[in-house]
């Protein structure tokens, strides 16, 4: 006789459009919850994420209490996991076990169960988490066969451990898993009860009503109902709940390398070296998490933020590519720091400290109105500049490219010939070597400086040695930058070029009407629009949704201002950010030097 182990694992990004939870509800977890209801001799075991858990609790508790009429009368059994599903090996030990103390806890208090078994977010695995799943006694997981040796296939369940500290590992198996909901069900039944062993079915819940045709297929036409009474009717298969099977003797002892179920670019912790942009925010949350840390009763609700912005799919490639989702990731990190940090009076604080692990330190600049990164090692750029009033990064974005990632503060060199067109897809000819080089960094006071010798191709395209450095006054109190441009040229050729210093604004929505640029006090385009303006005295970016304009005051000459998206395109269009980018006529004659000025402010509308 073969025994099936039914589970199914329910999660939704942190952040995701409030239409989309209600769909998912509508579609896949309510509907599926009624037609168990009307098969009690069907066990499953549930794993609901956390942010899930609260979001049904707030807005269809009668769904939740369905749910624990299903657990009272023992055909469900709960899977915990961490409270807000993140990516157990990429957060610190200290949050992987409060978060999945929080979520057991949560589960005990709401729906009566304390689980001994955890799911883990996309299968995340490394060498060192049956430690920590033991220290939180748990008695075991489950993992995906493509994760398991070879020669270990088939099992009940193994043990594995670390350092002295074991869990048992359930092994789900990946080719049944494809055949829900499209292989007929009587198909299905004698796959599973040909194997005559433990069989473990892991699905999603959105597989089932919410992806594709599935609902159709699985409660208007049935699927899931003739599933389940094939089920009820077959003789030679027995549901089972997996911590029942814990009683069985165990299958032997494994070690499972670091791994995860289906991971788009190989070893999911690779996906940090090849995007700046999951990397930038993996870091920044690891900060978060030290300050909380060292910081004495920090409160509940700070470590409640800090475990929203740890959810997975901020760091998981196919994931982090909606901008809402790593929107909603810095916004808690932000929230966590504003729950620890005064701001009741001014102050500014600007430290050395090495935040994206790349072995050179970035400038910090933090105080009660604004948090500021810059990096030197990316063309002295600026990675983060949060406005905390509104707990917002305004300059996240993401790039699907290996490697590359759209900056904000970034100087680039360029001929007269070069259009908006030809500079926003890439084709054009950069004549200086300052958007990608190493700059030095410096503080002073409330002052940052960025500076570089490099070189601008001049004419015949000669390099001339170029010496660039900008200085950054942050006035907290007034929301402001001060930015000063000192462009000099210590070669033997006069230079006639053109400067521009790119900005990119992560405001979410590209064709919004409430979003837009404005020029001279005049409303100009979506943030999705492609535009130039000439004659430019004042500008900026207005998000009326978040109440806030990012206002570009010009001093002493006008700017030609350029405009235009940035999507992400691995599998369709996907609006990421815009970018604002002054550009200036430059004449920088031999042993001369420039200067361009200009003050960028946020304003509450």
């Amino acid at each position: 006789m073969s025994r099936l182990a039914l589970v199914l694992h329910n999660h939704q990004p942190n952040g995701n459009l409030p239409d989309l939870l209600e769909k998912a509800h509508q579609t896949a977890y309510l509907p599926f919850l009624k037609v168990l209801q009307e098969h009690p001799r069907i066990k499953i075991n549930l794993h609901y994420s956390g942010t899930l858990l609260q979001w049904i609790q707030k807005n269809h508790p009668t769904t939740l209490q369905l749910l624990k009429q299903l657990v009272e009368r023992g055909q469900v059994e709960l899977l915990g996991g961490g409270m807000h599903e993140p990516l157990l090996p990429l957060i610190p030990k200290r949050d992987r076990m409060a978060q999945i103390a929080a979520q057991r806890d949560w589960m005990a208090q709401h729906l009566g169960f304390r689980s001994k078994g955890v799911w883990l977010a996309e299968c995340a695995w490394d060498t060192d988490l049956p430690e920590t799943l033991s220290e939180c006694g748990v008695e075991f997981t489950l993992l995906d066969d493509t994760q398991i040796p070879e020669q270990a296939l088939p099992a009940t369940y193994y043990l594995t451990e670390h350092d002295g500290h074991n869990v048992r590992v359930f092994v789900m198996q990946h080719q049944l898993h494809n055949q829900m909901p499209y292989a007929q069900p009587a198909t299905l039944i004698e796959n599973i009860r040909a194997q005559k062993q433990l069989v473990v079915l892991g699905e999603d819940g959105e597989s089932l009503g919410l992806i594709g045709d599935t609902y159709q297929r699985c409660y208007i036409e049935g699927w899931l109902q003739n599933f389940f009474t094939a089920l009820e009717q077959n003789r030679d298969i027995q549901l089972v709940h997996l911590s029942e099977e814990l009683k069985q003797p165990c299958s032997g002892l494994v070690y499972v390398p670091s791994s995860s179920f289906a991971a788009p670019d190989g070893y999911f912790r690779q996906a940090m070296a090849k995007y700046a942009g999951i990397n930038n925010l993996h870091k920044r949350m690891r900060y978060t998490s030290l300050k909380l840390d060292m910081t004495p009763r920090a409160s509940q609700q700070a470590y409640e933020h800090l475990w929203r912005g740890q959810t997975g799919d901020a760091y998981w490639p196919t994931s982090a590519e909606y901008n809402f989702v790593r929107f909603e990731a810095y916004r808690n990190l932000i929230r966590a720091e504003n729950e620890i940090e005064p701001r009741k009076y001014s102050w500014l604080e600007i430290d050395y400290r090495d935040t994206n692990g790349d072995g050179i330190q970035e400038l910090i600049a933090e105080s009660h109105t604004m948090n500021l990164h810059f990096s030197p090692t990316e063309g002295g750029s600026l990675q983060e500049w949060d406005y905390r009033e509104k707990a917002v990064n305004l300059v996240d974005s993401y790039s699907d490219h290996p490697r590359t990632h759209p900056r904000t503060l970034v100087e680039h060199f360029f001929g007269g010939e070069v259009s908006l067109r030809s500079f926003a897809s890439g084709q054009y000819l950069e004549l200086g070597d300052f958007s990608t080089g190493l700059f030095d960094a410096g503080k002073y006071r409330n002052r940052v400086t960025l500076s570089r010798m490099g070189i601008v191709r001049g004419p015949a395209g000669i390099p001339v040695p170029v010496e660039l450095k900008k200085s950054l006054k942050i006035l907290p109190k007034e929301h402001q930058i001060e930015l000063e441009y000192r462009i000099t040229n210590h070669g033997d050729w006069d230079i006639i070029t053109r400067f521009g210093s790119k900005w990119n604004f992560g405001l979410l929505a590209g064709d919004s009407p409430d979003r837009y640029f404005y020029i001279n006090g005049r409303k100009v385009g979506s943030l999705g629009s492609t535009q130039e303006h000439r004659e430019v005295t004042h500008a900026g970016i207005v998000d009326e949704w978040l109440g806030i304009r990012v206002v570009f005051e010009f001093e002493g000459r006008e700017a030609t201002i350029w405009h235009y998206p940035v999507v992400c395109d691995r599998k369709r269009p996907l609006y990421q950010s815009s970018v604002f980018m002054p550009v200036f006529d430059l004449d920088l004659p031999k042993g001369r030097s420039r200067r361009l000025a200009f003050n960028v402010h946020v304003e509450e509308l």
